[in-house]
């Protein structure tokens, strides 16, 4: 999408064909390289195809860029005789404010540009690149920070792991600390590229101010190649009614023991795990230290962690999540554990009464939650994230697009704002909860975002007891309105 603007030159059609001579469809190396003259005319690999692509660009290039010379130094040294035709009167020679009209190898920068218009480095790219239209869609380059990366890593506590799953909860969250700067003491890991062996590796350094993560399997056990899927194998030796330890099952899992394994139909060797029961033992005193459990729960912490794992096979990268559980456990639950509420319920490895819901999060801790409440143990920290912590990016000017994935957030976020309301008015407490949807509405307006009937419906509801008619009425006609065109169009 790079729009090239030429003075006093023409490419043809003739010309493209000869710049790109070379066909890029073709996996045949023509070029007299001769780090790769043994691959004349032979199949290459990608990275080769690459290099040969890069070099085509770099010949388009160096063609423009002769060009540009060519068609500058034509220009001012034919100035005065161009002048002379009518059809050239307006005739300006672009040399980019050259001192030396002799200086033909100019290279402008957008700080030369900045420097001769006299504003910052700063206001020249917002100006520029402050709202772009694709495709008559309207997009916005946010001047603040990356708000919905900021979103996530503000709903972990410090030092914490976080699990992610997809795209839209990943690259947003590496571009918070990558390029800003932004809570750089999570870890955050994407469960999609766990399971190979180049990214779980890097788990065992330490990146940026986050520490290598607490692992027990030893790296060589988890190469490639190594127990990528193990299945369920049932021991008759291991009642299945009985909770084992965690770290117990995964040794049993990654031991190079031919007892422990299970031959296949083809004689093949394959590690297993024999139980679905497992448990992890925890240290209260450890557990309270951290400062991450409220003091109102304190008193619910469990001795131990009980469930079943759910599963008839675990890919690696659900041994390496059950080993950052188990060995963070063991240190003294140094490390807070959480996954993305976008990532699904198929990933926390049936480890939901565990869970406990921070607003884009959901937080391990040894603590039974609240499965009715699906997680949602802790309503005035959802209420303080939602009103004071999260910030909205663009979204509150109700302008920009969101397309069907990056509408996701925003509809969890709309749901957890009406819950939220409907917690505190059930309580009584209706200019807590009629403030929460205001700010709801407010930083994720309709006509960014149109709002399903059951949350207008429940809004509507909130609104009423409040006393605040004006705007229940408004809600609750807008989803009559809203369920009468509904009615009409599946009737048709």
């Amino acid at each position: 999408t790079v729009e090239v603007f030429l003075y006093m030159s023409t490419i043809t059609p003739e010309l493209v064909k000869t710049i790109t001579k070379q066909d890029v469809r073709s996996d045949i190396y023509a070029y007299t390289n001769p780090a790769l003259s043994n691959k004349a005319f032979k199949v290459v690999t990608s990275d080769e195809h690459l290099y040969m692509v890069a070099e085509r660009k770099k010949k388009i290039v160096n063609e423009f860029q002769n060009l540009m010379k060519m068609s500058a130094f034509d220009c001012s040294i034919n100035y005065s005789k161009n002048k002379l035709s009518p059809e050239n009167e307006n005739l300006i020679c672009m040399d980019y404010d050259t001192e030396n009209r002799d200086n033909y190898i100019y290279s402008p920068s957008i700080q030369d540009t900045i420097d001769t218009i006299d504003i910052t480095p700063e206001k020249f790219v917002f100006d520029l690149y402050d709202k772009m239209n694709i495709k008559d869609k309207l997009y916005y380059a946010d001047k603040k920070p990356n708000a919905m990366g900021k979103m996530y890593l503000d709903s972990v506590d410090e030092n914490a792991i976080l699990f992610t799953n997809g795209d839209n909860d990943t690259y947003p969250l590496w571009y918070a600390q990558n390029v800003e700067g932004v809570r750089t003491d999570v870890r955050v890991i994407n469960l999609s590229l766990l399971p190979t062996e180049w990214y779980s590796s890097a788990l065992r350094r330490k990146v940026f101010d986050s520490e290598a993560l607490p692992l027990g399997v030893p790296a060589e056990k988890m190469v490639a190649g190594k127990r990528d899927y193990v299945r369920f194998f049932e021991n008759k030796s291991f009642p299945q009614a009985q909770f084992y330890p965690l770290d117990q099952v995964l040794d049993y899992i990654t031991s190079d023991d031919q007892s422990k394994m299970q031959m296949t139909n083809s004689g093949e060797l394959i590690n297993v795990f024999p139980v679905k029961n497992f448990s992890v033992d925890v240290d209260k005193a450890a557990v309270l230290a951290t400062g991450y459990v409220p003091a109102k729960d304190t008193a619910k912490i469990v001795d131990k962690m009980y469930w079943n794992i759910g599963r008839t096979g675990l890919s690696k990268g659900d041994l390496i999540v059950l080993d950052v559980i188990s060995e963070n456990a063991k240190t003294g639950w140094k490390r807070p554990i959480y996954w993305t509420t976008t990532t699904g319920s198929s990933v926390y490895l049936n480890l939901d009464k565990y869970l406990r819901h921070n607003g884009l999060t959901y937080q391990l801790l040894p603590i039974e939650a609240n499965r009715r409440m699906r997680g949602m143990d802790d309503m005035d920290l959802l209420y303080d994230k939602l009103m004071n912590v999260y910030e909205w990016g663009n979204m509150e000017e109700g302008t920009m697009f969101l397309d069907e994935k990056a509408q996701l957030v925003p509809q969890n976020l709309r749901s957890l704002f009406v819950q939220v309301a409907d917690y505190y008015s059930n309580r009584g407490q209706d200019d807590t909860a009629t403030a929460i949807l205001d700010r709801c509405y407010a930083s994720i307006p309709e006509s960014l975002l149109p709002m399903n009937l059951r949350l207008k419906a429940a809004s509507a509801d909130i609104y009423y007891k409040a006393g605040q008619i004006e705007k229940g009425d408004k809600m609750l006609t807008e989803a009559g309105d809203d369920a009468y065109e509904m009615v009409n169009y599946y009737k048709k």
